[in-house]
């Protein structure tokens, strides 16, 4: 348990109660909030980089078809002239899939929200167990190190993200102002 909680870092006394009914082959859903509200925010700050991914993807595609109503609205409103407008079932089509988008997006967000606990058992158990097969004959220092080092949280993956998250809506909307200015 002690390696557990020194792998998790901050979050442990969270975490540690749930993995030890999960060790025990508890099947509950436990709600994490942090999952929800903070999305895949949440799953790169725990390092859980594939599944931060993922929902970094799905959360960058659900937002195109906001774009596509937004930005022409944006530039009408900036009277620039030329801007191609989009006709009333353009932008209807547009608003629906939209809101199928966001709707989706929110699904997504409950079920990853009530399976957060169990990804993040799925990648703490394997890993501190392989730091522990790593670090064999070495003095406890080190495997201490390890487990803080491999284990943890991540700030700084919260700010590449932030990065990558205003580079694809700069990217969006670059090739919407192309596509609608002639």
């Amino acid at each position: 348990v002690r390696d557990i909680a020194r792998y998790i870092g901050s979050g442990s006394a969270y975490y540690l109660p749930r993995f030890h009914l999960m060790g025990k082959g508890a099947r509950f859903l436990s709600p994490n909030f942090p999952a929800f509200f903070l999305g895949f925010f949440y799953y790169f700050y725990r390092k859980m980089y594939l599944i931060g991914a993922i929902l970094l993807t799905l959360n960058i595609l659900a937002s195109i078809p906001y774009a596509m109503v937004f930005v022409p609205e944006l530039l009408i409103s900036m009277e620039i002239p030329g801007v191609l407008t989009l006709g009333a079932t353009q932008i209807a089509r547009f608003q629906q899939i939209s809101n199928l988008a966001q709707t989706v997006n929110f699904i997504v967000r409950m079920v990853t929200a009530f399976s957060a606990n169990r990804f993040y058992y799925n990648r703490v158990i394997p890993a501190v167990r392989k730091i522990r097969l790593d670090a064999e004959g070495q003095p406890p220092e080190a495997y201490g190190h390890l487990l803080q080092q491999q284990g943890g949280t991540s700030k700084l993956s919260i700010v590449v993200v932030l990065f990558i998250l205003f580079g694809c809506s700069a990217a969006i909307t670059n090739v919407l102002f192309y596509l609608l200015i002639p």
